[in-house]
């Protein structure tokens, strides 16, 4: 039985419940081309059709390969941006637009279901980043708004770093968020909750904690915990096998 897919906030796109997390494809020496790309059809066929994706991880050439080989097949992306990024203080909308523009073509995809976007900057100074955040959200908003018109996005989730930025992000009504959310790691559980009352929806990243949450619980009980979460549509999960993908996929059915 295929997962059922849920919708993102109060757009028009609609993620599967298990995400994807193509960070460490290549870490498995038994996932090359031909092993992601068997993957990759048999996450369609279980109903796991969104893939979060960066350009920033080592396995993106290699998940490109393979996506590339498989084929046009129904997949949502998760896109992971920055802008500005690591020593960039202020936002530029060409850059944006640029970085957008390279991922669709990289991918072959009309849209990017949904850009878990970053300010980062400077990272050590966290009230200049809020406040040239704060100075230049219009700017950004119009920004993600005609790439929304254009048909180029569809969704706008902002991994933001610390929960005073979430708390920024959720006063400015954005779609919603992209945070770690395991059993161990639930420090953004009160904007969660918050977003979810106001409409916003979030991606739930880590969900097993690395596999660390293991050691105290097993995978069906950090999936459903996590996807129990008022307004969680989808948890990113690294998998290399299709062993893992089922047990994966049998306990989000319980809460799909």
């Amino acid at each position: 039985m295929k997962l059922e897919s849920r919708p993102f906030a109060r757009t028009n796109v609609r993620l599967s419940p298990i995400t994807l997390g193509s960070m460490r494809l290549h870490e498995h020496p038994h996932l090359d081309d031909d092993g992601i790309t068997r993957l990759l059809a048999a996450s369609l066929e279980l109903g796991v059709t969104t893939i979060h994706v960066s350009t920033e991880y080592d396995s993106h050439p290699l998940f490109l390969r393979a996506l590339r080989r498989l084929g046009a097949r129904p997949f949502q992306f998760v896109a992971k941006l920055a802008e500005p990024h690591f020593g960039d203080l202020e936002f530029s909308r060409e850059r944006l637009v640029a970085k957008v523009e390279g991922y669709l073509h990289d991918l072959g995809s009309e849209r990017l279901d949904v850009v878990q976007w970053m300010w980062r900057g400077d990272l050590k100074n966290e009230a200049d980043r809020l406040q040239r955040f704060r100075a230049a959200s219009a700017e950004i908003s119009d920004a993600f708004a005609e790439l929304r018109t254009a048909g180029k996005i569809g969704a706008v989730a902002p991994f933001p770093y610390t929960p005073a930025f979430a708390e920024l992000v959720i006063d400015l009504g954005w779609d919603g968020l992209a945070v770690y959310l395991n059993p161990l790691e639930q420090e953004y559980l009160p904007q969660i909750l918050r977003a979810a009352a106001a409409g916003s929806s979030t991606i739930a990243i880590r969900p097993l904690a690395a596999t660390k949450a293991l050691a105290s619980v097993c995978v069906d009980d950090c999936v459903r915990s996590v996807l129990s979460r008022p307004g969680v549509a989808t948890a990113v999960v690294s998998y290399s096998s299709i062993q893992h993908l089922e047990e994966l996929t049998s306990a989000a059915r319980a809460r799909s």
